[in-house]
């Protein structure tokens, strides 16, 4: 009998133990769930501020992108009306020579036939020849029509 109360003891002294060990097992899970707990908001608190820090400099840089976007447009813009200008320039000069020219030769031409004919005419009266003066005025008629037709 004397070996009975000491195995109880030893029982009651195993079962005690072994529910401390339970017990420090669950405080240690429960601590290490803490940890884990505690690194996850750590690494999302970083999280958060790394993902604030690239939106400050998304919204910094944004903003240099707008700055460099409106500038490009502005420059194109002014080349495309410059570029216009000076082809609108241009087309004044080439009409405003075409004309001059055009005009050069109609005076040149009725000059030409101007004379033509006075000299045409002196001769043929002094002459009396009056097919000559026909045919003289006739051709210079004809040259004249061409020319101009010609410049047209």
């Amino acid at each position: 009998m004397s070996q009975q109360p000491h195995t109880e003891k030893t029982g009651k002294q195993c079962l005690s133990s072994h529910t401390q060990r339970k017990q420090v097992s669950n405080v240690s899970t429960v601590t290490e769930k803490r940890k884990q707990v505690s690194n996850v908001s750590t690494v999302t608190d970083r999280e958060n501020r790394q993902a604030m820090s690239q939106q400050s400099h998304t919204e910094k840089t944004g903003g240099a992108v707008r700055v460099i976007v409106v500038v490009v447009v502005v420059v194109v813009v002014v080349v495309v009306v410059v570029a216009a200008a000076a082809a609108a320039a241009v087309v004044v000069v080439v009409v405003v020579v075409v004309v001059v020219l055009v005009a050069v030769v109609v005076v040149v031409v009725v000059v030409v036939v101007v004379v033509v004919v006075v000299v045409v005419v002196v001769v043929a009266v002094a002459e009396l020849k009056v097919v000559v003066v026909v045919v003289v005025v006739v051709v210079v008629v004809v040259v004249v029509v061409v020319v101009v037709l010609l410049l047209l």
